[in-house]
């Protein structure tokens, strides 16, 4: 804003008002040499000083009448010059007080209309105004993109005021950093920081990030908080201000998936974004015109090997064609056209299903929900509709949610799961493990099932701190009394440890690729195994590329024994047991010594086997072996331990090495029941 007083006006139009009403009084009245212009023109010096040249220029005229009129009226000089230098003073007092009140008010509109009023950074406009400038000058452009991760999980822990606190020292912390650059507010937790463009994204990016290197103190003590930034410079990445904000905004959302923390935006993004506004206007038409799709694809019980569900996937069929997911569902969820997708998906697998169960095929259907669509307040009433018009139970639906999902407003979506599982319908997060990963919500949430992430499946087998990680995220679940759902399985082996680790489910294309509806019934009447029991492995390898096959093993009679199973680790002792209850006997389990003699004690005799780690938390394996043999003296044992020297404590008595195979245990239990 230009003040007044320095207006390149003032210092000529000013003293020359000033000296004509000095030089009034000596040619009019014969006065030169009296104090009357000089006690008058202090004020309007004073008024000029203060409030500006219009200010001045009126005292004085108002000034010169005014002392002008008292001495022709007294003819006296003393009486004229103290009269007249009161008025003058009142005259600048009340126009100094009508000129500041007016700036006062215009500057705090100022304020509002360019300032955001937490953090006095500036706004979207004036951000947008700077950058536009910048462009037209031809002056290559810097723009960052910041955001606090989690800043909405923050403001629902610590409320209102420590969210605005956080606010206000990320912005304290990118003025500091970047003090002669241009920092705004841009959202809630959004920032932006424009620089000229002199070094390179990462260079830019670091910087820009250093402002969350220091932990912030919360409530006493420091937390540690993260941000995320998009990067995007001109001319590379747009030649607007609009498009390389858009450009900078991509790039932010693409930093969500890495672990740097920031991504540059394409070099190819205005081309993109073209592309993506032609593909959205095709969505658009895609519902009309019928043109999308639900592929089925199957999860698998991993203890029986038979099919309890199938997740509904949309596809897009485009000229003949299948667009792939990836390509519209994120622009459906940017632009909220994913909210009638949704609807469109829930109608058509409710009518799906109802058709299977005409022809007996009871199917449960998962169906994916977005955060704007689980944010909508009608997705209860779209699904209660559904119920209504196709006839099929609520129970036989699953909603499937990320974390990320979830978390983009936790208070909304805790409340519409709730009311939705009110009608019957199962729950599950998906994707577990990539996002938030706050193990706060999962208790919170009204879930019924937690399907772990295919990029930890997938290293199941390569790493052991990925199965220890699975192993954590399946006990977990069962200690909240929900089911684990592995996605991604693409191979036996990785069956097999899920079912080792006590997963209940899985999914992949080891079972079966997502198929067309008009597929589903073939495959389940050719591939799923009938519910018998089985002594082979429960899922064989694919016999092509495209489906793989889940055989119904050879039944054969199994004399139904009691086993007992302890052990304190919680994954071992279900796995253990779902493997042994599927070859048809009785499997009890305890996680400590105490428990086993209780149960032995319960049981009078009843127990065949018992199948104890050696290292539990109150007693060893071999101690607690010599007092149910008091209790049952032909009682047979078959010990476990992943230390080398619990062979030796148990000397020459049956045991098996932990981590085991399936079959090993199987082998075991069946040499040990045999002799």
């Amino acid at each position: 804003m230009v003040e007044t007083r320095r207006h390149p006006i003032f210092w000529a139009v000013v003293p020359a008002a000033q000296a004509a009403y000095v030089l009034l009084f000596p040619f009019a009245f014969n006065l030169l040499g009296h104090v009357v212009g000089i006690i008058s023109t202090s004020s309007i010096m004073l008024a000029a000083w203060l409030l500006g040249m219009r200010a001045a220029l009126f005292a004085a005229v108002v000034a010169v009448v005014a002392n002008s009129f008292l001495f022709v009226s007294t003819g006296d000089e003393l009486e004229v010059a103290l009269p007249g230098a009161a008025l003058a003073a009142g005259l600048f007092l009340v126009v100094g007080f009508v000129i500041t009140r007016m700036r006062t008010d215009k500057e705090r509109i100022e304020r509002l209309t360019k300032f955001d009023p937490l953090t006095k950074l500036a706004n979207r406009g004036v951000f947008e105004k700077h950058l536009q400038h910048m462009l037209s000058t031809g002056i290559r452009a810097h723009v960052a993109l910041v955001d606090v991760v989690g800043f909405r999980v923050l403001m629902e822990t610590f409320g209102h005021e420590v969210g605005d606190e956080i606010v206000r020292e990320v912005a304290r912390r990118l003025e500091s950093n970047f003090p002669h650059a241009l920092v705004a507010r841009v959202g809630a937790d959004d920032f932006a920081v424009l620089v000229q463009a002199v070094g390179t994204d990462g260079d830019f990016a670091a910087r820009t990030l250093d402002a969350f290197r220091v932990p912030f103190m919360i409530g006493g003590g420091p937390l540690k908080i993260d941000g995320r930034a998009g990067i995007a410079r001109s001319p590379e990445h747009g030649q607007t201000s609009a498009t390389l904000i858009s450009a900078a905004e991509s790039a932010s959302r693409a930093a969500r998936r890495l672990a740097a923390g920031w991504a540059a935006a394409s070099p190819t993004h205005s081309r993109d974004s073209a592309a993506r506004l032609r593909t959205l206007g095709e969505l658009r038409q895609a519902l009309e015109r019928d043109e999308l799709r639900l592929h089925y694809q199957p999860l698998m019980d991993v203890t029986s090997g038979s099919v309890v569900g199938f997740e509904a996937l949309m596809r897009w069929q485009r000229d003949g064609e299948l667009v792939p997911p990836a390509q519209f569902i994120a622009l459906a969820e940017q632009t909220g056209l994913i909210v009638p997708l949704t609807d469109w998906v829930v109608n058509e697998a409710m009518r799906q299903g109802a058709e299977w169960a005409r022809v007996g095929h009871q199917v449960p259907i998962s169906i994916n929900v977005g955060a704007k669509a689980l944010a909508s307040s009608h997705l209860e009433t779209v699904i209660v509709q559904a119920v209504a018009e196709h006839g099929v139970p609520a129970s036989r639906l699953t909603i499937e949610v990320t974390e990320t999902d979830v978390m983009t407003d936790p208070v909304q979506s805790s409340r519409t799961l709730a009311r939705i599982k009110e009608l019957g319908v199962r729950v599950a997060v998906d994707d577990f493990g990539t996002g938030y990963s706050s193990l706060g919500y999962l208790n919170e949430l009204p879930l019924n099932e937690v399907k772990i992430d295919r990029s930890f499946i997938s290293r199941l087998l390569r790493e052991p701190q990925t199965s220890s990680i699975v192993r954590a995220a399946v006990d977990l679940s069962h200690a909240l009394g929900l089911d684990a759902v592995a996605e991604g399985v693409e191979d036996a082996a990785t069956l097999e440890r899920l079912t080792l680790l006590g997963c209940d489910r899985a999914q992949g294309y080891f079972i079966a690729r997502p198929m067309p509806a008009d597929a589903v019934l073939p495959w389940l009447q050719r591939f799923v195994p009938t519910p018998t029991v089985v002594s082979g492995p429960v899922v064989a390898i694919p016999t092509s590329p495209e489906e793989s096959l889940v055989p119904t093993g050879t039944a054969r009679e199994v004399k139904v024994v009691t086993v007992l199973v302890v052990d304190d680790e919680p994954s071992l002792r279900v796995a253990t047991h779902r493997i042994l209850a599927a070859q048809g006997h009785n499997v009890l389990h305890a996680a400590t010594a105490s428990e086993a003699l209780r149960i032995c004690g319960e049981q009078r005799g009843t127990i065949d086997l018992v199948v104890t780690d050696i290292f539990l938390t109150d007693w060893r394996g071999h101690e607690l072996a010599g007092r149910l043999r008091e209790m049952q003296p032909n009682l047979k044992f078959l010990f476990v331990s992943g230390d080398p020297k619990g062979r030796d404590l148990v000397n020459n008595a049956p045991f098996l090495a932990k981590p085991f195979s399936k079959q090993q245990l199987l082998d075991h239990v069946g040499a040990v029941l045999a002799a």
